[in-house]
């Protein structure tokens, strides 16, 4: 028979913690599928696990201490990127929401803030709907990018390909904050020998994508591109990356749509 001290002890915490976080990830991975499934389009269980893996321990480090509110902090990563806390261009929401300065936050805070920002998601993606209305032209406005000569451009062209890809949300932005964001990401590529053609492609889709694309679990494909060894072929792989990101994303709506 099992004493008090064999039922917890510190082996069976530690078991039980484990079933318990195999529990949420099992519910998390399954909220995926059902509620953002273009957004998970193309993810193998495995590659959406690690997008759960990484939500849960960002927001447990933010102060989300349960289950609901995980899947709460779960919304913002589907909505807005994995590393949307630190995302400049959503400074001004999470502000307005409250968004705790430092971490962890107490869990009611938290939870308040995550119940408003639900709303600010909302009213965001109606201001810049009119950029996703057509995504042939997005793809177009990217072989844009992608084929112009970099080699002479200044920091300026690049806010005006910004703005050639994503009208609404430039405006929405304003042009300060639009240059802010895209010097944030000329900064953050440093790390990577990257051709202006490469930086300029993942400077715009990062206006969609977040700004931690180039890291996150939700877009492997641009992980795969920047391990390739020339730049012409990591150039190629992005763009047919992010137009099979898209064709995956249409069918599984047109999917939900026809349920």
């Amino acid at each position: 028979m099992l004493t008090r001290d064999g039922l917890f002890s510190k082996e069976a915490e530690a078991a039980a913690e484990a079933e318990a976080l195999h529990r949420h990830f099992l519910r998390s991975v399954e909220f995926l599928r059902q509620i953002f499934a273009p957004i998970v389009a193309g993810l193998d269980d495995e590659r959406t696990r690690e997008v759960v893996a990484l939500a849960h321990e960002r927001g447990k480090e933010a102060g989300a201490n349960s289950s609901r509110l995980q899947l709460q902090y779960l919304v913002m990563v589907a909505s807005w990127g994995s590393y949307f806390d630190t995302d400049p261009q959503y400074w001004a929401i999470l502000n307005k929401a409250g968004w705790p300065e430092t971490y962890p936050a107490a869990p009611q805070k938290l939870g308040v803030v995550l119940a408003d920002l639900a709303e600010g998601i909302d009213a965001f993606e109606a201001a810049v709907a009119d950029d996703r209305t057509e995504a042939a032209r997005i793809l177009w406005a990217f072989e844009d990018v992608g084929d112009h000569d970099w080699s002479q451009a200044d920091s300026s062209v690049l806010h005006h390909a910004v703005r050639h890809v994503w009208p609404a949300r430039t405006r929405w932005l304003g042009p300060e904050l639009v240059k802010y964001c895209c010097d944030a990401m000329i900064d953050q590529l440093a790390q990577w020998d990257l051709s202006r053609a490469e930086i300029a492609l993942l400077t715009c889709m990062s206006f969609q994508l977040g700004h931690g694309l180039c890291h996150d679990p939700l877009f492997p494909w641009i992980r795969e591109s920047l391990q390739l060894p020339r730049s012409e072929e990591r150039r190629r792989a992005l763009t047919e990356g992010l137009r099979d990101s898209y064709q995956r994303r249409i069918a599984a709506v047109r999917l939900e749509d026809e349920k």
